[in-house]
């Protein structure tokens, strides 16, 4: 009785969210993902009731549930079995086990799962032909451990150490397809190939100034064949070829010192060039915005057109406040971090399954604005992700098929509903961040952190009636 319950158990953890995406693509590549993990385990663990599948699909659920732990997750899954299948009786896996259920599981099964997750996506065309997407890092904060340092490092001035995520983004739906996570003294460049392998021709690619460099912007137009929008500083004064109009010129770029010396240790010939176009423009009296394309060709990319169109680079900047503020943020613990792991294995557990729940969330969003013909950044993701935490307790209860696919449409019609009923405000101010003020000194690596006995000494005295004693009492 306690295996069969526990077989039910995960098979009902894995429709919950199976149900959202409505064809079973993530139970599928879940079981492949599960097989390959078998067999390619070299040392045997005894049959333990915390099955890697049940693992995969309580650590994506920590990810709706982020206030709670692993075992606070699978409690409230033991509820919802209670109300679907109340004949049967099963006993509580303890927090032990399913810690170490996490720890055999390791972090590769969730990145497999993340990978199969963004090849089934499918992204529209809408530049002119083009899939339009974004690249940028940020940093996410990590429980202050001795491992997660060792692992990511921790900034000088910071209280807790830090991880670095570059993700590849999809304009239109903030879907992202690719991520890489790394320490944050990592350039974000040195992770620009790996993370854009998957693009090619008809795809288009925003970039922040960060990433201008000849070899990079060589491999995505010779190599991909996909085109770029880059912004660059000052510093870049390519050779002018032809002057199109006022602040639209072509422009002869060439390598760098640094990148001739890659291109030569790669056996390639150094001395390379390409045609490209440099628009020039100011925003009322902001700063000079500088922005490099492949797009040379004038009367189809009008100049006003791709300068407007840099300005939806700035969709992965509110992905990451969505990702960091709404989805990653722990609203009750005794560290304010995005990651609350302790151990750099969990931390990977977390961010891939963090970001399948993400895309999830969006697939879903996507969906419910097509349904409705408005555009998905239009719509709600804190109310889409309210609605789904409602979603998962009503379908525990449902067994009939038609009544949860009702129950799935009424999901994507609310989600269609939730539309933001103000304009998006544009970024008019500097990039400033508010610190906390405090008379405390800030924790240094160096400080002690043990414990410290404190001993109490209490003395009684004898009180006689109507004769002031005082009363002495030594700590």
């Amino acid at each position: 009785m306690q295996r069969t319950g526990l077989e039910f158990l995960g098979e009902l953890t894995s429709k919950f969210l199976t149900r959202l995406i409505g064809d079973g693509i993530l139970d599928e590549a879940t079981d492949t993902i599960v097989d390959n993990w078998h067999s390619e385990r070299e040392v045997r663990f005894r049959s333990c009731h915390a099955t890697p599948k049940l693992t995969i699909w309580l650590l994506l659920l920590m990810a709706l549930y982020r206030d709670l732990g692993i075992y606070s997750v699978y409690q409230k899954l033991l509820s919802f079995m209670s109300a679907a299948r109340p004949d049967f009786e099963l006993k509580s896996v303890t927090a032990e086990a399913l810690v170490k259920a996490r720890a055999r599981l390791g972090s590769q099964p969730l990145q497999e799962l993340f990978m199969k997750q963004t090849g089934a996506m499918s992204v529209p065309s809408s530049f002119k032909g083009h899939r339009l997407w974004a690249l940028d890092g940020s940093e996410f904060t990590l429980s202050d451990t001795p491992e997660n340092v060792a692992e990511f490092d921790r900034r000088a001035d910071a209280c807790y150490p830090s991880a670095k995520a570059v993700l590849l983004l999809d304009v239109h739906g903030r879907r992202v397809r690719n991520c890489a996570w790394t320490s944050w003294r990592k350039h974000e460049l040195n992770c620009a190939s790996a993370v854009t392998s998957s693009l090619g021709k008809g795809d288009l690619l925003l970039l922040d100034s960060g990433y201008a460099s000849f070899r990079f912007f060589w491999e995505l137009v010779q190599q991909r064949g996909a085109s770029f929008v880059c912004r660059v500083t000052s510093q870049w004064n390519p050779e002018v070829v032809e002057e199109l109009s006022l602040g639209d010129t072509i422009v002869r770029v060439k390598t760098n010192k640094k990148d001739r010396a890659e291109f030569y240790r790669q056996g390639i010939n150094p001395n390379r060039e390409m045609l490209c176009r440099l628009i020039t423009f100011k925003v009322g009296s902001g700063e000079v915005i500088r922005l490099l394309t492949n797009l040379t060709d004038s009367r189809k990319y009008k100049k006003t057109t791709l300068a407007k169109l840099y300005h939806r680079r700035w969709e992965i900047e509110t992905s990451f406040d969505e990702i960091k503020n709404d989805l990653f943020s722990v609203r009750r613990g005794k560290q304010p971090t995005h990651f609350r792991s302790k151990s750099p294995q969990g931390v990977y557990q977390e961010a891939w399954a963090l970001l399948i729940c993400y895309n999830l969330v969006r697939d879903l969003m996507v969906e419910a604005a097509e349904s409705t013909r408005v555009q998905p950044r239009e719509l709600s993701f804190t109310r889409a992700t309210a609605l789904i935490n409602e979603f998962i307790h009503f379908s525990a209860c449902l067994k009939q098929k038609p009544k949860i696919a009702a129950l799935r449409a009424s999901l994507v019609e609310r989600i269609g509903l939730s539309v933001i009923d103000r304009p998006q405000r544009p970024r008019s101010c500097c990039r400033r961040v508010k610190k906390k003020m405090t008379r405390f000194r800030r924790k240094r690596p160096g400080d002690p952190t043990e414990e410290r006995k404190i001993s109490i000494r209490i003395r009684f005295l004898d009180v006689v009636l109507g004769v002031k004693t005082k009363e002495v009492t030594r700590y």
